[in-house]
């Protein structure tokens, strides 16, 4: 019964999650460019995108050739306007179907398992029910009473009924492993055959479940070997599989594995290859995955750990739950060191990410809701077991609220993919003025860092213009320099317009600009007042004030700039460029009062009272300025949390870690005027503060219907 109805949760969340956030960084870029040309140029080779981004190594297509092929059908049965970005929501989504379903396929087959084993504990009671009572029979002292488990109390007799709600609580009050379920990063298409290979090991199917990890390995991540021989190790130990049979199981594995792999993505790379072979040699044998930086050996054990189990009531459980073996065949206990092991030998690698450990939160959860089964059952016969109940369920009210907070992280760190949506903005607001032509020929660059942050092939929202877009997307400082002169507007992380490299003739105006999470502020601790913020969340029955007051502590910052170019000489006069049209001074307040007029009409309490909200017209400033969470389904302004979700977004940082240093572009193609020149150019910029307002969220209802 707990399964029904708490299983469809997994889907609403992923869903959810998918939602909110609909861009994508740039660890899924391969899998959704991948994605993205299976679905437009079919098994036209030549016209993918890897041909002119390969990437440091090669990566495998083959979870992009599945996810694609469901796909493609149901584009057939959809309207033909529908946008890219709509397009991939649909491609993440079924890839997080893919992981909701082996979530809750692992949790019940672990489930069934335990069933079975208290069934046959059950029937070895009565047995020997059964044969205390004959023995008491032929016994002539009538004072010995058969032994047995005595009365049970009403929990016991739930037994491990409650096995999938105490799953349930722990999984759904985590944010990590729910938000990533459907991003294209290449450890979410393993996670479902490990989730798998880990259902098999609690069935008993040792063998089938070495084979599914050796294949994981071969074709998805090379890091599971390590997982591989640490669930290995642990069979042989308990004596399940022999080291034969453990060499043959996995041998059968990887060599389908190897077989599929090496075919198709050879294929597509156009020359022999198996990629995680690659990835192996490239990040560990030659030692290259320190480039994209390093950490200290405790790092999972401690920061990682943290992030991942806030508070840390699902561990603690979970060591609890492992001294009461559930499944009889000592399975649980068997994954649980394996991934303590496998996490053990993950942490000699320098470059750790938490993705990396991401197959073993499964068998934590699993193995934490077993110890809260263990102590609700025990909680009719013992006031302590009792005490416990509500510390568990108030450590995962808390983890949920923290989650929230890690939302609202999540949805303002992607600016590249916001930027691209307010590029599509300006573009139409010139086609709608006159200012740009039908059927013009427009050259768009995007830098290094919009692209890291959001600007994927799906992102491009104005294929439905009548207009022609190239994107330029140079990398080498010579390209750029070469091609500067073409450019008609500009994408990119250089926040002065002065130390861009001049046109003749024309002048670069900051026309839009993209924000992006920056820190948590601490001067609003103090100021707000939780205590009245949980008083309106249980009155209203609604998460938006806690939304609304945790949005108060996370300061933003400009991010991505989006430039045009003007002619100088419509502009010396005073006069306004006609080439394109000035947005910096567009009125966005009366947008965020649009947007939350119901939210603050509905939550306005007065700051003198000491309240956790301000004034109307404090909050609405507040929105305006941090650009923050819309509460709306127009959701394509959001951006997601950065790689490996930290609360420090430097986009610099970011930059070298992907081998890409931003600021040895603009020492090519940058230059600083002279201060007469900047002089010059202050006041014809003043000149044309007035300008006409746009509204932008009518063009975003129309461009994004979820």
């Amino acid at each position: 019964m707990f399964s029904m109805i708490f299983d469809p949760f997994i889907f609403i969340i992923i869903g959810f999650y998918a939602v909110a956030a609909l861009f994508t960084k740039v660890e899924e870029s391969f899998n959704m460019h991948a994605i993205h040309d299976f679905l437009y140029h079919g098994l036209d080779v030549s016209k993918f995108d890897h041909n002119e981004f390969p990437g440091a190594v090669p990566r495998t297509f083959i979870g992009s050739i599945v996810i694609s092929s469901i796909v493609k059908p149901i584009l057939h049965y959809v309207p033909e306007e529908i946008s890219k970005i709509d397009v991939s929501f649909m491609c993440r989504v079924t890839l997080g179907i893919f992981n909701g379903a082996s979530l809750i396929y692992l949790k019940n087959v672990l489930y069934s398992v335990i069933k079975k084993h208290d069934r046959n504990i059950e029937k070895n009671d009565k047995s020997v029910k059964i044969i205390e009572k004959v023995k008491t029979k032929q016994s002539k002292d009538k004072s010995i009473k058969p032994a047995t488990r005595g009365k049970q109390s009403p929990a016991e007799r739930i037994g491990y009924r409650s096995f999938s709600f105490w799953f349930a609580i722990i999984q759904f009050s985590q944010f990590h492993l729910i938000y990533y379920a459907s991003r294209t990063l290449p450890n979410f298409f393993a996670l479902p055959l490990t989730n798998i290979a880990f259902a098999q090991l609690y069935k008993g199917n040792f063998s089938t479940s070495i084979s599914i990890l050796a294949f994981t390995t071969i074709v998805f991540r090379i890091e599971l070997v390590a997982l591989t021989l640490s669930v290995g190790l642990f069979l042989f130990y308990y004596k399940k599989l022999t080291i034969d049979q453990l060499i043959r199981a996995g041998s059968i594995g990887g060599i389908i594995g190897a077989l599929l792999s090496g075919t198709v993505d050879s294929y597509f790379w156009k020359r022999f290859t198996i990629p995680e072979i690659g990835s192996f040699l490239f990040n560990v044998v030659e030692g290259k995955s320190s480039e994209w930086g390093t950490d200290p050996f405790y790092t999972y054990f401690t920061r990682v750990a943290s992030k991942l189990f806030l508070p840390p009531y699902v561990p603690l459980l979970a060591v609890f739950g492992y001294f009461f073996e559930p499944t009889g065949n000592q399975t649980l206990k068997i994954s649980v060191l394996a991934s303590l092991l496998y996490i053990f030998l993950l942490s000699f690698q320098p470059h750790k990410e938490w993705r990396f450990i991401v197959y073993t939160i499964p068998v934590f959860n699993l193995a934490g809701a077993n110890g809260a089964t263990v102590i609700f059952s025990k909680s009719f016969k013992s006031v302590w077991y009792r005490l416990l109940l509500p510390v568990i369920l108030g450590s995962a009210a808390l983890s949920l609220l923290l989650s929230t907070l890690w939302v609202q992280v999540s949805l303002q760190n992607y600016p590249g993919g916001q930027a691209m949506y307010l590029f599509y903005s300006i573009l139409r607001r010139g086609l709608e003025t006159g200012l740009i032509e039908p059927s013009s020929n427009i050259t768009a660059y995007i830098d290094v860092t919009t692209k890291m942050t959001g600007a994927t092939l799906f992102a491009d929202l104005s294929t439905g213009l009548p207009v022609n877009i190239n994107y330029d997307k140079s990398e080498s400082p010579e390209d750029i320099t070469a091609r500067w002169n073409t450019f008609d507007y500009l994408i990119t992380a250089h926040k002065d317009p002065e130390t861009l490299l001049e046109v003749d003739g024309y002048k670069w105006e900051k026309l839009e600009t993209a924000q992006a999470y920056a820190g948590i502020n601490p001067k609003m601790f103090g100021k707000v007042d939780f205590v009245k913020v949980a008083g309106t969340v249980w009155s209203d029955k609604s998460l938006i004030p806690f939304y609304l007051a945790t949005q108060r502590f996370l300061d933003v910052q400009d991010a991505i700039c989006i430039y045009g170019k003007t002619k100088i000489e419509e502009t010396e006069d005073g006069e306004k460029s006609q080439d394109i049209e000035d947005y910096d001074n567009y009125d966005d307040q009366e947008e965020r009062d649009d947007e939350f007029g119901y939210l603050e009409e509905n939550y306005k309490i007065d700051e003198q009272d000491n309240s956790s909200f301000k004034t109307e017209e404090d909050n609405s400033d507040d929105l305006s300025e941090q650009n923050g969470f819309d509460y709306q389904r127009e959701s394509s302004n959001f951006v997601e949390v950065e790689g490996q979700d930290e609360f420090n977004f430097d986009i610099q940082e970011e930059q070298d870690n992907a081998n890409y240093t931003e600021k040895h572009h603009a020492s090519e193609y940058t230059e600083v005027q002279g201060s007469s020149e900047m002089a010059n150019e202050q006041n014809r910029v003043g000149n044309s503060e007035e300008q006409e307002s746009f509204n932008f969220k009518n063009e975003q209802n129309e461009v994004v219907e979820l």
